[in-house]
């Protein structure tokens, strides 16, 4: 179920599902985890906590997802990659996750789907926690949500401060990049892999309740040590980032309730400073400052003019830049601008008592390149260099026959133009290309939602969903022998999945989340190197298990919980040939709270990769066919890697202890 106060699943034809956030997770989870454990939901790291991790959903690709924090953009129609690490669980009350088709009120044509981060609700009791772990990790966070009065007015205020600090020194398997040769194997200890991070999110919202205004500020700054893939690992090279997200918005309602109007602002802006000065990754020695941002204007407007009616209309408007710097040349190539807006006109057409909901869609984005041609060119065909339009249409169906069964469906055409980043950047190990093409697609899904139609001690709900996606021009992160990994539309591909999510809770106090995903993906090609090969990054299956045990609401004054969680990530190709891969994996965690005394505060334990696995043992010709003749059935361990062969910590050991001002509770 939806935590309260959040959008219901089983009342939106969207496949939609809510997670909890907030100081309540155990102490080694971050956001990338959380949404690892939803069906559906890809997510690919560059190592462990606090290292780069960004999400894919139902076989999308990074940026074909798109970041909401309350509803303002963080990475506007796919423009960049949100990295999962800089948004602290501890600064948001809920995560709304929405695969395919979102709301119309996003103003999203995202092909993979949405997330929206809600920051904690008014009167949110004071936290304090720090929390202490393997690798020399260490952290603190608070959150306080004070009102102010100021003069005859009151100000609802939150501040959400969160600090990390790891030295990312974990032992892992290294096969010195020869699979086929055992005798050099050995276990190292990762270096060049400290992070330290700080995040500063603040809120107020002041205004009578038909008038309610939202000022919000997201700061975070980071430096991070880059230790490389496997097959090179680095001494020296870094990464620094400053990102500071200012928002302004207003809540306006009519007095009868039919008109809803949402004007927002924001100015988002970034910069990073990578050092590689030695040439350890990458394509060379590298010292550069790429500074971007993206200023954005939006309103939203709901109308029921009738009770089963609701319109919606979204207009955007934003202006990007994108300002690399060679820091070593001591010059700039100049700063690349464009600008980009959309129109989304929708309605949900309520039928049979609400039973049958029609929601139809239709969306035009448009971007503004004829700025892009001010820079100069070299002779390269650039096809980014005049002013492009696109209508996105796209509707949903939910049909609820009885109040315990919903069915879904939906359809729709989507479109993502190519980033500046992917276009332009230059960071390491990732290298844009300006002759990209801007991808399209189509895509439709069916899915059921039931829930117990009983009142009893066995409650539970059951999701499943299939959707197929076809995709043109689609935009991909290929990498090479060296782990370089360049930006290319690899033409034509289709993308099948089939996902179930099983939650059950007994007796209030034993509860248990399944979550299943298959994914195929096909290359769409002529050429029979990379014709119907599956597309890289892309696991064929995934699946969650987490089962916990709690004792009866304050037991004896006592509160206390254990978790156990088994994840299994299958085989992943790394480059569109199909001729390297990501070994798959099954890991183990568990995880230990307890309050021994209402008021006192709660110390929680929790044990990643319980049992330490650092590499599997898979056939060394994968195109084998186990126990035919001929075949070859010698196996051979691979690292436990994930993204352009970046190792996975092993058994990681991490506590935290937790204050919540929580009133006392009277007794009688």
């Amino acid at each position: 179920m939806a935590p309260s106060g959040g959008p219901q699943p089983g009342a939106t034809a969207a496949s939609l599902t809510v997670l909890p956030l907030g100081p309540e997770l155990p102490p080694g989870a971050d956001l990338a985890s959380v949404l690892d454990t939803a069906t559906g939901t890809t997510v690919r790291r560059l190592g462990g906590l606090g290292d780069f991790a960004a999400v894919s959903l139902r076989g999308s690709t990074f940026r074909q997802v798109e970041i909401f924090l309350d509803g303002v953009p963080l990475n506007p129609d796919g423009a960049s990659a949100v990295n999962l690490s800089e948004l602290p669980t501890t600064a948001f009350q809920r995560v709304d996750l929405y695969r395919g088709l979102a709301p119309v009120a996003f103003g999203s044509g995202a092909i993979g789907g949405v997330l929206n981060l809600i920051t904690p609700t008014d009167g949110t009791p004071a936290t304090v926690s720090a929390r202490l772990g393997s690798f020399g990790t260490a952290g603190a966070a608070a959150v306080v949500a004070p009102r102010v009065v100021i003069g005859s007015a009151t100000v609802e205020s939150l501040l959400a401060i969160d600090q990390l600090h790891t030295e990312g020194d974990f032992r892992y398997f290294d096969d010195q990049g020869t699979e086929y040769n055992l005798l050099d194997d050995r276990t190292l200890v990762r270096e060049n892999n400290a992070i330290d991070r700080t995040s500063v999110l603040g809120r107020a919202r002041f205004g009578p309740p038909s008038a309610r205004f939202t000022l919000l500020d997201s700061f975070v700054g980071a430096h991070q040590e880059l230790p490389g893939p496997i097959s090179g690992g680095t001494e020296s090279a870094s990464i620094g980032t400053l990102r500071n997200l200012l928002s302004f918005g207003a809540d306006l309602t009519t007095a009868d309730a039919r008109w809803r109007v949402l004007p927002q602002a924001w100015w988002l802006a970034r910069q990073e400073i990578f050092d590689d000065r030695a040439g350890e990754i990458g394509v060379g020695s590298q010292h550069t400052r790429d500074r971007s941002s993206a200023v954005g204007m939006q309103t939203s407007a709901a109308w029921g003019p009738a009770p089963w009616i609701t319109g919606t209309a979204v207009v955007r408007a934003r202006h990007e830049r994108y300002a690399p710097y060679d820091l070593v040349a001591d010059r700039g190539d100049g700063a690349r601008t464009r600008n980009g807006g959309l129109a989304a006109v929708g309605a949900d057409v309520r039928l049979w008592r609400d039973r049958i909901t029609l929601s139809p869609a239709l969306q035009a984005e448009l971007l503004d390149n004829r700025a892009l041609g001010t820079v100069p060119w070299e002779g390269t065909d650039i096809p980014h260099t005049e002013l492009d339009a696109w209508p996105t249409p796209r509707a949903g169906v939910l049909f609820r026959p009885w109040y315990w069964l919903s069915l879904k469906g939906t359809a729709g055409l989507y479109l993502r133009a190519p980033d500046l980043t992917e276009l332009f950047g230059d960071h390491g190990t990732l290298q844009g290309n300006p002759e990209l093409r801007a991808e399209t697609g189509e895509a439709w899904e069916v899915g059921l939602r039931a829930e117990a139609p009983w009142e009893g001690a066995v409650q539970g709900s059951f999701d499943a969903a299939y959707t197929r996606r076809r995709v043109h021009d689609l935009i991909a992160w290929v990498q090479n022998s060296q782990n370089t990994s360049h930006a290319v539309n690899v033409g034509e591909a289709y993308v099948r999945s089939t996902e179930g999510a099983l939650n059950l809770t007994v007796g209030g106090w034993v509860s248990s989340r399944t979550n299943v995903t298959w994914t195929l993906t096909r290359n769409l090609l002529e050429d029979i190197a990379y014709a119907n090969k599956a597309l890289p990054g892309i696991p064929d299956v995934e699946l969650t298990q987490e089962t916990a045990l709690r004792l009866p609401a304050e037991w004896r004054g006592v509160s206390a919980g254990v978790s156990h969680t088994w994840s299994y990530t299958g085989l992943t190709y790394t480059d569109t040939a199909n001729l390297g891969f990501t070994a798959p994996r099954d890991l183990h965690s568990f995880a230990l709270d307890i309050t021994p005394i209402r008021g006192l505060p709660t110390v929680r334990a929790e044990l990643l990769n319980a049992f330490d696995v650092r590499g599997t043992a898979v056939d060394r010709n994968p195109l084998d066919t186990p126990g035919a003749a001929g075949s070859d059935d010698t196996l051979i361990v691979r690292p436990l890697t994930d993204f352009a062969g970046y190792p996975l910590p092993g058994r990681t050991l991490m506590f935290s202890v937790t204050w919540t001002d929580t009133p006392p509770r009277s007794t009688p």
